[in-house]
């Protein structure tokens, strides 16, 4: 029987950047990794950046867009016959097809999952249900509504609903972020949602608009019916169009500026039966915090909070291993404050067109922690370098057609 500390931990993510802040988390704490990255259509060219970490031992691209065959692939790719390996989803598809195959992954890999009174974690990611369980907690979330879009004759826009308004789908797996916007009226909600039944055929929630003062993006960790929290990211800069709400840049801030909250956000993954790595939104306007969302997975900021003192992934794993965890030690060296940026995230703002390069590039250099910039770990920043450069180019390319 091999020991634990032999065996890799699985990665399973679409995006390399959120991908590789775990994958560094790890390997900065000893462990090694293997990722299993799917692609739509075909193998990409250009290496992606997570996989060329020296942490990685090895990878697998898996082409397709059938859950079956990603199971499959996963499985006979992937597991040990001398040991379970652990088996870590770092975004909302992984999250939902480990979900789905709950049964069949557990005989092969140690995985996260949602064993409670409301339901699994794919049921959990319907947002509309997320906040009608929030609230049964204390926790104060926005009224929201939602509309059927698969079809437009399945689109009816309640009564209730008071403008402006904040539409999103009710699931992110599968789904663009430029769906998300914002409206001023019934017409111009009628006209998007019936845009999205054209298009994308989806259910949506539409949300009571609130002026947003400041957002949060929590992490934390549950293990054996313990609930971590102790640090927030405050957002200073978020992604628009098909990265709408998507952390480009923010600070590390201590988790007693709003205390009560944090109890009862404790005490909702408490009773979800969540054992795993999760985040939370929540938003702050006139004085009150507001639930946005949860995600029963690594955010895209985590390696943010690894950078300052507390590695989430690596007291994950350490904690499944049945190691014990001295909270108060690790707490007393974790620092507040540090600024972070998401290269990746700045990056696709600049392509989009909502900033100059030279702003982009001001934007990596002005943080205290970069995702992929690491002077640990430098070879995903040369990857990462090569798409800046290509992007760049194809850029300039349509620019001059």
């Amino acid at each position: 029987m091999k020991e634990y500390k032999e065996l890799p931990i699985v990665i399973i993510g679409q995006n390399y950047s959120t991908s590789l802040g775990v994958i560094k988390a790890l390997g900065e704490a000893g462990y090694r990794c293997e990722v299993a990255k799917r692609v739509y259509h075909h193998t990409p060219r250009l290496a992606s950046p997570e996989l060329k970490s020296r942490y990685v031992d090895r990878y697998e691209y898996i082409v397709t867009g059938d859950d079956g065959l990603m199971v499959e692939k996963i499985i006979s790719g992937f597991s040990d016959v001398s040991a379970k390996k652990i088996l870590i989803p770092t975004d909302d598809y992984s999250t939902a097809l480990i979900d789905r195959n709950q049964e069949e992954f557990s005989r092969h890999f140690i995985v996260p999952n949602a064993k409670g009174p409301y339901g699994s974690a794919s049921s959990l990611m319907d947002k509309h249900y997320q906040k009608q369980i929030v609230r049964q907690f204390g926790i104060m979330a926005v009224d929201t509504s939602v509309v059927d879009c698969r079809t437009k004759e399945t689109i009816v826009i309640p009564d209730t609903i008071t403008y402006p308004c904040f539409i999103k789908p009710l699931a992110s797996a599968g789904h663009s972020k430029s769906l998300i916007q914002k409206c001023y009226s019934k017409g111009e909600l009628q006209k998007a949602l019936f845009d999205i039944a054209d298009s994308n055929g989806c259910q949506m929630l539409v949300e009571k608009y609130v002026d947003i003062e400041r957002e949060y993006t929590i992490p934390g960790m549950a293990i054996n019916g313990q609930v971590e929290i102790v640090a927030l990211f405050e957002k200073s800069k978020t992604g628009s169009g098909n990265h709408k709400g998507v952390t480009i840049c923010g600070k590390v801030v201590p988790a007693n500026i709003c205390p009560s909250v944090i109890e009862k956000l404790k005490d909702l993954i408490k009773g979800i039966g969540f054992q795993g790595i999760f985040d939370i939104e929540l938003l702050y306007s006139n004085g009150k915090y507001f639930f946005n969302e949860l995600n029963l997975r690594n955010g895209a900021a985590g390696y943010a909070l690894t950078h300052s003192g507390l590695n989430l992934p690596a007291l994950y794993v350490d904690a499944l291993l049945g190691k014990t965890i001295q909270w108060g030690n690790l707490l007393s060296n974790l620092k507040f404050g540090k600024t972070f940026v998401n290269e990746k995230a700045a990056l696709d703002y600049y392509l989009a067109g909502y900033c100059s390069f030279s702003e982009f590039v001001r934007t990596i250099r002005r943080a205290d922690i970069r995702f992929i910039t690491t002077s640990n770990d430098f070879k995903p920043f040369l990857y990462f370098l090569r798409l800046i450069i290509l992007s760049v180019i194809s850029r300039y390319k349509n620019k001059l057609i």
